[in-house]
C-alpha cells in the first residue's frame, strides 16, 4: 500500500489550502483528500485474520482483520483488494487551551468490519490531535517545520503563500488528523 503517499498528503495538507479568519486570533486550515488504490493478496493467514497485501509499487502491508468477518474464508491468494484512504486535516494557529497544554497529544483508534460482502471487509482508523509549535520558517523553500511534543520533527510545504505571513516560529499550531483505511474485498473471480 502507498503508506508513502499517505505521509506525503498528511504532511502536505497541513498546511494548504486557504487561511480563513475564525475570529480575530485564530487562522484556519482545512483539507480533507482521499486516495484510491488496488492491492493483490500475496499470503493468508486464517488463523491470525491477517491478509498481506501487494501494492501497485510492489511495497506489501499485512493488515488484520476482524475475526467475525466471515468472509475472510472466501478469499485468494491472487485476488484484488481496493483500499480507499481518507485523510482530514483541521490545524489552527492559536494557543491551546489549558487541556490541550495538559495533553498534547491524544490518539484515538476505532476499527469495524462487515459479514456484508458489499460492505467492506475492514476498516480502521485514526484521531490523533496535537499541539505542535513553530520551529523554522523558509520562506524560500515555501516550508514550515512543525515540533511536537515528543520533540519529532515534520517539515511541511506552504502551499498557499499567502498564509505564510501568519507563521513565525515560537506560534502554535493546533492539528485534528483523521485518516480512515476502508478494505473492500472484490469478489472472488472462480
Amino acid at each position: 500500500m502507498k503508506f508513502k503517499t499517505l505521509k506525503i498528503l498528511a504532511a502536505t495538507a497541513v498546511l494548504a489550502g486557504s487561511m480563513q479568519t475564525v475570529s480575530a486570533k485564530v487562522k484556519t486550515v482545512e483539507k480533507f483528500t482521499t486516495v484510491t488504490e488496488s492491492a493483490t493478496i500475496v499470503a493468508i493467514d486464517q488463523i491470525n485474520k491477517r491478509v498481506t497485501l501487494k501494492g501497485p509499487e510492489g511495497n506489501t502491508q499485512t493488515v488484520t482483520i476482524d475475526p467475525s468477518n466471515v468472509y475472510l474464508a472466501n478469499v485468494k491468494i491472487g485476488q484484488q483488494v481496493t483500499a480507499t484512504y481518507g485523510v482530514d486535516i483541521k490545524a489552527e494557529l492559536r494557543k491551546p487551551t489549558k487541556a490541550e497544554e495538559a495533553e498534547p497529544f491524544v490518539m484515538e483508534v476505532s476499527g469495524g468490519t462487515n459479514n456484508n460482502i458489499n460492505d467492506p471487509a475492514a476498516s480502521i482508523g485514526a484521531t490523533i490531535h496535537v499541539v505542535a509549535t513553530i520551529v523554522a520558517v523558509d520562506k524560500d523553500a515555501g516550508t514550515v517545520t512543525l515540533e511536537g511534543p515528543n520533540g519529532r520533527t515534520l517539515t511541511v510545504d506552504i502551499e498557499n503563500p499567502k498564509i505564510a505571513k501568519h507563521l513565525k516560529v515560537g506560534k502554535t499550531v493546533i492539528i485534528d488528523y483523521t485518516n480512515r483505511l476502508i478494505l473492500k474485498l472484490d469478489p472472488p473471480t472462480s
